[in-house]
């Protein structure tokens, strides 16, 4: 089942292996894709199940991207995961409206990953310089759902000096997508801001103090508990 290498990799992340991880989403990708291609030669498919496997392709290309940034794979080795999802999706959520018998829940839900991609399309563009491709997909994203707080905030980072609406409209978040996007930074926020940004505070502020307690002519083994008053990084 996927969502075995789902886990495997969430929890290989959380151990800091991001090879590891990646080739754990990798192999629930390609599960993923190969329940697509097995289930089209059911002649008894409906089209509810059609969709619930390509969102669950959907959401492990997504994944499959994100740990493939992680372990140091290029661009292009990204987009392709999140490129080729696109292809499958695009044509079944642009007449999905017009299928009666689909369930409500699963149009929503489908609706939300197709976001989700064009978000995740539109970061690793930006992330690569390329903002007006980034734009693009934010816009996408922005035109599918206009209360999606991240696609509203990526727009705002990109064009927010042409599209004071999109400004005005990041300023006001929805608080349960603020606290979704706290909670699933969690478990990667040390590799982000330290492997991907640089942030170098703690490790300044550490050697500040094994210097001032040496001028001191203390060991900095003497101080046994420290208290992290900032934003909770743990860092």
């Amino acid at each position: 089942e996927t969502i075995v290498d789902e886990y495997r990799g969430a929890l290989l992340r959380r151990m800091k292996q991001p090879e590891l991880a990646y080739q754990s989403y990798h192999q629930a990708n390609v599960k993923s894709k190969q329940n697509i291609i097995s289930a089209e030669g059911e002649s008894d498919q409906d089209s509810n199940e059609h969709v619930t496997l390509i969102a669950d392709f959907v959401r492990t290309s997504i994944l499959t991207s994100a740990a493939a940034r992680e372990a140091g794979y290029d661009f292009q080795q990204q987009m392709n995961y999140l490129v080729h999802a696109e292809k499958l999706a695009a044509p079944q959520f642009a007449s999905m409206n017009k299928n009666q018998d689909m369930d409500e829940h699963l149009k929503e839900s489908f609706r939300d990953q197709i976001v989700d991609l064009y978000n995740n399309m539109g970061i690793t563009e930006k992330k690569q310089g390329s903002l007006e491709r980034a734009r693009d997909l934010f816009s996408k994203a922005f035109e599918i759902n206009p209360k999606d707080g991240h696609a509203l905030v990526q727009l705002a980072s990109v064009d927010g000096d042409k599209n004071d609406d999109v400004v005005s409209s990041a300023k006001e978040l929805d608080p349960e997508y603020v606290s979704a996007l706290f909670d699933g930074y969690s478990s990667r926020f040390e590799s982000e801001l330290v492997g991907v940004l640089g942030y170098t505070g703690h490790s300044l502020l550490y050697a500040a103090l094994q210097k001032a307690l040496k001028q001191l002519g203390k060991s900095p083994l003497s101080v046994k508990k420290i208290i992290d008053l900032g934003c909770g990084t743990g860092l």
